[in-house]
């Protein structure tokens, strides 16, 4: 990087007859970071003074015209940014606490963590969508207020103030996988009170944080930093497992690659809880303690910036626990799949016996019949009944014959027309049905569901593809498509076109018959199964079914390349 010698900014300087120079808090190469004040709104603001001689000062001054466009509460957003005589950006200031010095008192809880974090992802999701990414997100860039809430800082601006504007632009997908794998470190660190340092630099600390514990070569081939909870054990376990698929993700799991990803994990692991609360009471227990500020932008503490004071957690004990971890995964994923495999059976079994029953009292009616004297006497009378009436029958088709030949004949086929018994199709609309409380995501593939009732089977529904299981990775128990045929009608059977072999399904209607609940799969009641279905299953419901809402939901899906993944093509339902 260029460094240029140009005029220093000192304190009490007045910049555009407007900015005051009160307190500098950083001074990276040709940029210096002041606390000040704008004199004409009498507010308090953070002042980047650049260099004007330094190359990359316009850089620096166009990443902060970009970031102008981050107007969420949750940036400390940019408010000015002149050129001329000195170059200079005009931010936010915001009172609080980074968060790299609150993480100096211990480690956050689960919820405290995850609201952070969610609060991160969140503000960022709008700018991802616009192709804009912060890059360089670290505990340096986050401030907690004392209400409890969450700034982020250096939108754009920390980057460029880097270096990292000077040379050609990386892919889009690039930047946001950096912005996801920093949420994860930032996650990791909340957690553990621990920065995972990459293997290639020193395993010391960087922003006043001890480094991760990582692997040895007798535990993973390649070294990876240790799960949240072999470090903290109150770590919960959907937050290790999100920390795990963001920093360390191993083969046959679903990574999470983006920031509304992030969102909805975090959303899940907070659930009904009050964290911005729970912050407020932590930064308020805080306020008192010698030393500490809660002004917000307090002097950086840069990467690398501290010698190791105490060893690493990667010792004998912590290699074991991780074993123990890895070897009670590989069991747990053994027993789930052998508990999914006995149940298959036993409902199979059930299937089997239950129609073994219905034609064991089948075949009980027909021999209590056979053995009757009625059926006897009926045997010797029906060949003299059955000549008779051929007897009746000829003389009559001669007879109309000679009368009207032509009548008859559409007569004849009117009634065809109108034989008895005749199957009929109902018509129906159907949408997606993935609840968020089982796990899903609202919907999957919402768009395709319409054409199931297109009489096209080149055309299907499909679910998304699932690395872990043909179970969908255990994420949930299912999805599956919601058929409303507008008003209570008996259906006899459904006929279902799959995409791929064998597909697990059910067919399900509502325990509340007037309210087809997109809640949870807790509220259908299943009345019909099919759980190694070939491409074509057809479900007949003895008896007759009368509903107005039926659920297809499938249970396991064929194994594809890659993975897993399943579909309906074509649905019909016969009355």
């Amino acid at each position: 990087m260029e460094q240029a010698q140009g005029p220093r900014p000192a304190r009490g300087d007045v910049l555009a007859e407007r900015y005051r120079l009160d307190e500098r808090l950083d001074a990276v190469g040709f940029a210096t970071t002041w606390r000040g004040l704008d004199e004409m709104l009498s507010r308090a603001v953070i002042v980047h003074v650049l260099d004007p001689e330094a190359a990359t000062t316009p850089g620096v001054l166009s990443a902060a015209r970009r970031a102008s466009v981050a107007t969420d509460s949750r940036f400390l957003r940019v408010l000015d940014a002149l050129d001329e005589p000195v170059p200079f950006i005009v931010c936010e200031d915001s009172p609080g606490m980074r968060l790299r010095e609150l993480l100096s008192y211990g480690p956050l809880s689960g919820v405290e963590s995850a609201f952070i974090v969610r609060e991160i992802a969140d503000a960022l999701s709008p700018m991802h969508t616009r192709g804009i990414f912060h890059r360089r997100l670290t505990p340096e860039s986050v401030i907690i207020t004392p209400n409890g809430n969450v700034k982020v800082v250096g939108f754009l601006i920390d980057a460029a103030l880097s270096g990292e504007d000077e040379g050609p632009s990386r892919e889009p997908a690039l930047q946001e996988a950096e912005d996801v794998r920093a949420l994860g470190k930032i996650l990791y660190a909340c957690l553990t009170q621990r920065w995972p340092v990459p293997a290639g630099r020193p395993q010391t600390k960087e922003f006043g944080l001890v480094a991760a514990p990582m692997t040895s070569p007798e535990v993973s081939n390649t070294p990876r930093w240790v799960p949240p909870a072999t470090v903290n054990a109150k770590v919960p376990s959907s937050l290790d497992a999100v920390c795990v698929s963001i920093l360390t993700p191993r083969a046959g799991t679903n990574q999470i690659r983006s920031v509304d990803q992030i969102v909805r994990a975090m959303n899940r692991a907070i659930g009904a809880a009050d964290p911005d609360g729970d912050l407020e009471q932590r930064m308020r227990a805080l306020a008192g303690r010698a030393g500490v500020t809660g002004t917000g932008m307090t002097p950086r503490v840069h990467a690398l910036a501290e010698p190791l004071q105490e060893p690493l957690v990667s010792d004998a004990l912590v290699e074991q626990a991780e074993v123990q971890r890895i070897t009670r995964e590989a069991a747990e994923q053994r027993e789930a799949l052998l508990a999914e495999r006995a149940e298959t059976a036993a409902r199979i079994s059930d299937e089997m016996k239950h129609r073994a029953a219905a034609e064991a009292r089948a075949q009980e009616r027909a021999n209590s019949w056979s053995s009757t004297r009625l059926y006897r006497l009926l045997r010797w009378l029906a060949p003299l009944f059955v000549t008779v009436m051929l007897v009746i029958a000829l003389s009559g088709v001669i007879h109309s014959s000679l009368t009207a030949d032509t009548r008859g004949r559409g007569s004849a086929d009117a009634s065809a027309e109108r034989a008895p018994g005749a199957p009929a199709t109902a018509s129906f609309t159907a949408t997606s049905f993935d609840p968020t409380a089982d796990g899903g995501e609202g919907a999957e593939h919402a768009d395709e569901a319409a054409l199931v009732t297109d009489s096209d089977t080149g055309t299907a529904w499909l679910t998304d593809l699932y690395t872990g299981s043909a179970a969908f990775s255990g994420l949930k128990p299912g999805t599956g498509l919601l058929l409303d045929l507008g008003e209570t009608t008996s259906l006899t059977s459904l006929g279902v076109t799959f995409v791929g072999e064998p597909t697990g399904v059910q067919v399900m209607v509502p325990r509340d018959p007037d309210n087809a609940s997109r809640e949870t799969i807790n509220d259908w009641t299943t009345v019909a199964a099919d759980y190694e279905a070939g491409t074509q299953a057809d479900i007949v419901f003895d008896g007759g079914l009368d509903t107005r809402y039926v659920l297809v939901y499938l249970t396991s899906l064929p194994e594809v390349d890659g993975g897993w993944q399943g579909g309906i093509a074509e649905i019909t339902a016969t009355t």
